[in-house]
Order: C-alpha cells, then sequence, then structure tokens
C-alpha cells in the first residue's frame, strides 16, 4: 500500500490527541470518470471522535465528524495515521484556508438526525475543491469539514429515559456546541502551520439557531463557563431554513401556519422550559441588547446568508425575514455586516440536507466569496 502522509502534522496536545486518535480516517470514494468500473478516493472521513477531554467521559452524541479532501490520493493509498490532520500543502500556504461547520436540525430533540446528515452536503463540497477535478477559480481553499453532535431534549416519540444525552435543556445544547468548536479549532490550530484560516458556520433549522447563539456572547447571555470561548469566531454564517423568533411565531403566526403552533409550542417548552422571557431571550431576531457586537469587533465585514427552501412546509419565509429585518437595523447603525437572502427550490424542509446539493451549492459559493 503506498502511503501519502507528506501533508499531514500530528497533534501536540495529549487530551486532545487521545480523542482526535480515537477514530481512523476512512476514505470517501466516488466513480472514477476516466477509468469506468474504478473509482477514486475524494477524501478522507473520521466519524464519532469525541470533543470532550479525555479525562470526561463522553456522551455518544457528544461527537464530531469530519471530512478532509484527498490531495494526490489514488486507490492505493493508505489513508492517514489515525492521530494526523491532512492539510494542504506547502505551494497552498497563501491561500485562506476556509473550515465549514455544520450543525444539524431537528427541533433540539430529533434523535434520527445526527452529524452524518451533512455527509451528502459535504461529498458535494469535496467534488467542488477538490484539486484534481476543482474548477473553481477561488483563492481560497477548502480545508475541510465538520458536523457536530449535541446532546438534545426529550422527544415525545422517542422516550430513551436511560439516555442522558438525550433528557436535556438550554443552554446544554449550547454548551456542547461551543465545546466541540473549541475541540475542532484546538486540533486545526495544533495541526495546521498557518494563521490564515477562517470558519464558516452554517446549521439548519435549529442547527441555525444555534450558530447564531454561539455568537451571542453567550458565555455571558447564557452563563457559561469561561473555557467554552472561541480563540476564533467565524467569518460567515449561513443559516438554512432557520428557526429565529420562536415566541413571535407562537404568539403570533403567518397567516395559513395557525395549525403548526402547538407542536412548535410543544419543542420549545420542551428544549426552553416554561418562561416564555427565555424564549425570547435565545432566539437571535427577538433577543435584547448588543449581541453582535462581540462577533464584529473580532470579524470586521462578517457576513450572514439567510437561505430558505422555497418548497419548506414548515418554517415560514416569515421566519427568514424577521432576522433579515433584525440585521439590517444593525446595518443602519453602521454595524459591518453583510446580509443576503438566497431562496432556493431545494425541496421540503429537510431536502436541503438530504439530497446535498442545494446545500453544497450555497456555501461553496460562501466559501469562494470570502
Amino acid at each position: 500500500m503506498a502511503q501519502n502522509r507528506s501533508s499531514s502534522v500530528l497533534l501536540t496536545f495529549e487530551a486532545d490527541r487521545a480523542a482526535w486518535s480515537s477514530a481512523a480516517w476512512t476514505p470517501l470514494t466516488v466513480p472514477d470518470e476516466a477509468a469506468p468500473d474504478a473509482t477514486r478516493i475524494l477524501g478522507w472521513c473520521k466519524s464519532s471522535i469525541p470533543y470532550l477531554p479525555s479525562q470526561q467521559r463522553p456522551l455518544p452524541l457528544q461527537t464530531l465528524d469530519v471530512w478532509v479532501p484527498a490531495r494526490n490520493a489514488t486507490s492505493s493509498t493508505a489513508p492517514p495515521e489515525p492521530s494526523s490532520l491532512p492539510v494542504p500543502s506547502c505551494e497552498d500556504q497563501e491561500k485562506v484556508l476556509v473550515w465549514i461547520v455544520y450543525i444539524h436540525g431537528g427541533a433540539w430533540r430529533d434523535p434520527t438526525i445526527e452529524a452524518d446528515s451533512f455527509g451528502p452536503a459535504a461529498k458535494e463540497l469535496l467534488k467542488r475543491f477538490t484539486p484534481a477535478t476543482s474548477r473553481s477559480s477561488s483563492k481560497n481553499v477548502l480545508a475541510g469539514l465538520a458536523s457536530l453532535n449535541y446532546r438534545l431534549s426529550p422527544h415525545p416519540n422517542h422516550p430513551a429515559p436511560d439516555r442522558p444525552d438525550r433528557n436535556v435543556r438550554h443552554p446544554e445544547h449550547l454548551r456542547d456546541v461551543l465545546t466541540g468548536l473549541s475541540f475542532l479549532q484546538r486540533v486545526i490550530f495544533s495541526s495546521t502551520p498557518t494563521e490564515n484560516i477562517e470558519f464558516i458556520l452554517t446549521g439548519h433549522s435549529c442547527g441555525a439557531t444555534l450558530s447564531f447563539q454561539s455568537i451571542m456572547s453567550p458565555l455571558t447571555r447564557f452563563s457559561l463557563p469561561p473555557n467554552l470561548s472561541l480563540c476564533k469566531k467565524p467569518m460567515a454564517i449561513v443559516g438554512f431554513n432557520g428557526l429565529y423568533d420562536l415566541a413571535g411565531f407562537i404568539h403570533k403566526p403567518p397567516k395559513g401556519w395557525e395549525g403548526h403552533v402547538p407542536p412548535y409550542e410543544e419543542f420549545t417548552r420542551g428544549a426552553f422550559g416554561d418562561d416564555e422571557r427565555v424564549w425570547r431571550a435565545v432566539c437571535p431576531a427577538s433577543a435584547e441588547g448588543d449581541w453582535l457586537g462581540e462577533w464584529l469587533e473580532e470579524k470586521k465585514g462578517a457576513k450572514v446568508v439567510l437561505g430558505i427552501s422555497k418548497q419548506d412546509s414548515l418554517v415560514p419565509r416569515e421566519q427568514m425575514v424577521v432576522m433579515r429585518e433584525c440585521l439590517e437595523r444593525e446595518k443602519e447603525k453602521g454595524r459591518g455586516v453583510e446580509v443576503r437572502v438566497v431562496e432556493g427550490d431545494w425541496g421540503d424542509h429537510d431536502e436541503v440536507w438530504q439530497s446535498g446539493w442545494g446545500m453544497a451549492g450555497l456555501l461553496g459559493d460562501v466559501v469562494e466569496e470570502l
């Protein structure tokens, strides 16, 4: 078997290295267009990486998945060492290395949707940015992709009283997201010999809510510990079919959406409790205070992209509208945030991640525009 580990760097922090090394790299293969009946390695994947320090016992949902492009790999190339992180070769170092980090949806409670739901979009993104086949003229390099699991609230149709990772409430979902992001950033920065790295944070449905919550001064606003502070904040946030004002929807749903109020109220109470003041405080379009300040102080010219499926039957377009209006009010104050809305023909609510092509298309465009 051929070896190709010259572009990998060993991790340095022992606790992180132990967690990272616990999952092996496996090849992601696709049909080889140049050789019928053959396959080629598109990228390398790691699944179910625990993101808690090794001295703690991670729960099954406190894990993340990672995909990286395979560079100069053939069908006989051996996987990288489990302790390594394949990084772009030296000739790419003058370019910006971009990571995409995804947070799945499921109303904070659906156990059938996990980190691997990003797989179809990850595959399409690797096709677009793999050097051997890329048609992109971007000066940015897609360094890798990650997708986070997090503990869930109880689901009435999937009771699991013996699963502590499926019986939590806010802010535990966000605590896990920030823990996973912090772990991932430590791994990336200790393994990549450049500081020219940017992050795109993206999420679907309640994952879009969690993406914004992660930059809403979460340590003070949600009383989380200081060790969850991110060493680098995202350059862009991309929300797909996001939930941005739960209280507003429950109390004044758009015309024709009244029938959705009972299930919305049920999962909102399940995730955040019965205090409606909390519902407003946790949602970016209804939260009070200067929650954009900390993010924009670090990220001048930050970008927000709000994507909505035209055919979405679970989240109304008005959720995107209220979020856009919230951000545009900040622009009127001189805030340096760019806001863009994309309305796509991506199918129903979950089809945007199930097929992957619509999600990957928009995220790929954002990578090139940074």
